[in-house]
């Protein structure tokens, strides 16, 4: 006799603990499953065969697979199988989308979405990514200017399939909304046009179509902008400067925003005074000749900011990776000067640990590995870490490159790096062939020629190149390179090529010349300093030359 022990998780909660105290499970079963593999399911489960039966498991279970998004219902059943129990898993999975369809589109294009779905033809409806989706549709018009598009979606059963639905999202573009006019108030030290000329929200003009964003009026247009003008005026001494939130206002037709903004510019002040105060490292001289920002000179928000990062990688550079700079400041509104006090807290000292490399899956861990300026146990170094990293930008193997640190589980005064990167195409091919209807007699009227070039061979940071041209008949050309630009992982590098040409040239009417010509080179070089090489190189080639009468 079976006993429902859930229909929901109400159902579970109601049943009493002690119910469930002395009963071992000896099976777990899974039914109504067909797309979702019983294994996924069971390894998520707590209640698990050997354990015992648990109310608070129960319902955690439940709430394991509802958060999968794959069921629309859940049921947890018992029978008696042994000594124990066995726990019967009824779920009833939702449909499988059968296809995918957009409705209304005018302005855009369904390849303009499809491959930024995270919903899939055949995978189960998933609500969580539906709404994600419908999300980046409606950004994706946002982004070309259609603020007001809307996009729904519906699920209708497939007749031909009860276990499947078609997804369709519906889309209401709506108009194209730009930026009429902008309106600057309260500025003196800025004119309206200069002012403008820094915002991605522009006036529209006829000029808008073919300069992007084209007046397009965006949100994030406008807080970005906002920003802007806070920063033109700090970096200007006007460390004080406060710009009130824009006034958006559409206009009637709903095609075109009017923005208003209004700066405060307060006072332009000059750097009165600086001054160190806390774990200081360096004397107060050193520290002031390495600043941007002097005194009796405007206060300028980017020399300021620039200052903060020198002094934190000064202390990094001993090894005070966490070494925190706290300026204040303090304001004499009647000399219009500011007073810095730079606040410094070195903190503890650390030293790199262990460096491991994520995403490089063509690029071998020894090509990256000796790119680094900095080794395992070394004292922190922040410039030295900096350079590594430019070093492995610098191969050109690679979209985006990160350093991600985290304390050493064991020792907090380690710090281990991982690198992580992104792969990019580094091979080359192309090939053409072609004819020459205009060629005459003997002339060649076809010719073709083809190129190989991989700046990351195999993965090991080798320079390769491969180069064929025919010129028709016995007119070839071929050659062919290999650079090692880290020779067995050294400053050296060592490189070689060869070559092989053959022409035959009509002289007369009756006379043909061929010219052979092959050779090679070696080239050995060796880095000095940085990014200064020098290198030798040593060819040879020989030529010969045959005459047919």
């Amino acid at each position: 006799m079976r006993l429902e022990l859930a229909l929901l998780s109400a159902l579970v909660a109601a049943a009493p603990t002690a119910a469930f105290a002395a009963e071992r499970i000896e099976e777990v079963v899974v039914r109504g499953n067909q797309k979702v593999e019983a294994d996924a399911i069971t390894t998520v489960l707590k209640s698990q065969k050997g354990s015992q039966l648990d109310a608070a498991s129960v319902r955690s279970d439940i709430k394991l697979l509802h958060d999968l998004g794959y069921f629309s219902d859940i049921k947890f059943l018992k029978e008696p199988a042994g000594g124990g129990i066995r726990v019967i898993v009824e779920v009833v999975e939702k449909p499988a989308i059968g296809s995918i369809q957009f409705v209304g589109l005018s302005e855009m294009k369904e390849d303009d979405f499809k491959e930024k779905l995270e919903s899939k033809v055949f995978t189960i409806v998933n609500e969580s990514k539906i709404n994600s989706d419908l999300r980046m549709v409606e950004k994706q018009y946002l982004e070309k200017g259609f603020y007001l598009a809307k996009a729904t979606y519906k699920l209708e059963p497939n007749p031909k399939n009860p276990n499947e639905v078609n997804l369709i999202f519906n889309v209401e573009e709506g108009g194209k909304v730009l930026v009429g006019d902008v309106h600057v108030l309260g500025n003196q030290y800025f004119s309206d046009s200069e002012i403008i000329d820094k915002f991605f929200s522009k006036p529209y003009t006829r000029l808008s179509n073919i300069s992007p964003p084209g007046s397009v009026y965006n949100d994030d247009f406008v807080k970005r902008d906002v920003e802007v003008l806070s920063y033109l005026y700090k970096d200007q001494g006007f460390a004080e400067v406060n710009v009130s939130n824009p006034v958006k206002i559409m206009e009637e037709d709903r095609r075109f925003v009017r923005l208003t903004m209004e700066v405060e510019e307060g006072i332009q002040y000059s750097v009165g005074g600086i001054e160190f105060s806390g774990d200081l490292l360096y004397t107060a001289d050193e520290m002031k000749e390495w600043m941007l920002l002097k005194p009796s000179e405007l206060f300028r928000f980017t020399n300021f900011r620039k200052d903060v990062e020198m002094l934190v990688d000064k202390y990094g550079d001993k090894g005070y990776a966490f070494a925190d700079v706290n300026p204040k400041h303090r304001y004499d509104r009647e000399k219009k000067l500011v007073y810095l006090n730079y606040e410094i807290t070195k903190g503890e000292k650390v030293y790199f640990g262990d460096f491991t490399f994520i995403g490089n899956t063509k690029t071998r861990d020894n090509v990256l590995r000796r790119e680094l300026e900095v080794a395992d146990s070394e004292l922190y170094s922040g410039t030295r870490l900096t350079k590594s990293k430019a070093n492995i930008e610098r191969l050109g193997y690679f979209e985006e490159v990160q350093t991600l640190r985290e304390r050493d589980e064991k020792n907090p005064q380690i710090l281990n790096y991982k690198i992580k990167v992104k792969e990019k195409p580094t091979g080359q091919l192309q090939a053409a062939l072609g004819f020459s209807p205009g060629a005459e007699g003997n002339q060649n009227k076809w010719f073709g020629q083809g190129k190989y070039t991989e700046e990351n061979q195999s993965g090991k940071g080798w320079r390769t190149t491969l180069t064929g041209r025919w010129n028709g008949g016995k007119n070839y050309d071929l050659e062919v390179g290999w650079t090692d630009p880290r020779f067995n992982d050294s400053d050296w590098s060592l490189g070689f090529s060869a070559f092989l040409r053959n022409e035959v040239r009509l002289v007369t009417e009756d006379v043909d010349v061929q010219e052979a010509r092959k050779g090679g080179s070696v080239t050995v070089g060796r880095r000095i300093y940085e990014l200064i090489r020098a290198s030798i190189t040593y060819r040879y080639s020989t030529i010969d030359v045959e005459s047919d009468t």
